[in-house]
């Protein structure tokens, strides 16, 4: 009776570590699901843009 009581206490421990880390899975799954359009766009390659040193935006002084 005794071991039976130990069986039925450490299985009642693993049922509920796999419904903690069932549950813990499908929330993770669920925010990376909604942060997977951030990460493709993330992931896109955007044409490059002309070169923009200091000499374009601010004039070059005159010689006098």
């Amino acid at each position: 009776m005794f071991y039976l009581t130990i069986v039925v206490a450490l299985g009642m421990v693993a049922m509920l570590a796999v419904v903690r880390l069932t549950m813990w899975f499908l929330r993770t799954m669920r925010r990376s699901v909604a942060a997977l359009p951030g990460a493709l766009k993330s992931l896109t390659v955007e044409p490059p843009q002309a070169f923009n040193d200091s000499r374009d935006v601010w004039p070059m002084p005159k010689d006098d």
